[in-house]
């Protein structure tokens, strides 16, 4: 089913598609065999305002629509797929600060993040499952506790938590429950 998107946002979507057919597709080979970081191809998304997508208005995003968001990703994808990857673990993080970062955090984050001037990525894995989410095994449940924010975790999971992509500093982020955060400095 095709989406009757806004004005606003099927322009954006166009603009992606004549990005990913201008730049991308014609060189994409190309850097994929050279193993090169497409750092040009991010330049221009962040100066289309991708990496805001996910981010309120209140610090400097342009939130869109699921279905905008779903054929931005899509067009992305379509020149390649490691473009719309970038833009996807970002927007993950995005959102998990939108819903569960404390205000301080969502101050110092979100503006950045926006301009894409910070990056996010999403890491997870589990021995036996990779990056598979489909095979993740490992659940969390609340249960009965003197505390709200204790869980009880099983599986034997390795590693999950979001990322923003500068050099590391570890923060506390007792608001994104059981989740371990790594952000930049």
């Amino acid at each position: 089913m095709a989406w009757a998107l806004p004005e606003e946002e099927a322009a954006l979507v166009a603009a992606v598609r004549s990005f990913v057919d201008r730049d991308v597709r014609p060189g994409v080979r190309a850097l994929e065999h050279a193993d090169e970081y497409p750092a040009a191809w991010i330049e221009t998304m962040k100066q289309m305002g991708l990496f805001g997508v996910a981010v309120p208005e209140a610090h400097g995003g342009m939130p869109i629509s699921t279905p905008a968001y779903a054929a931005l990703t899509e067009e992305l994808a379509r020149g390649w797929m490691s473009l719309a990857g970038a833009l996807g673990g970002h927007v993950v993080v995005s959102k998990l600060l939108v819903a569960h970062g404390t205000p301080a955090q969502q101050a110092h984050w979100l503006p950045r993040m926006a301009t894409g001037a910070v990056r996010a990525a999403m890491a997870l894995t589990e021995p036996g499952g990779g990056s598979d989410l489909q095979a993740m095994a490992t659940s969390a449940r609340a249960w009965i506790s003197k505390s709200p924010r204790e869980r009880m975790e099983t599986s034997n999971r390795t590693w999950s938590f979001p990322i923003a992509v500068q050099p590391w500093a570890r923060i506390p982020a007792p608001s994104l429950r059981a989740t371990s955060t790594l952000f930049s400095t």
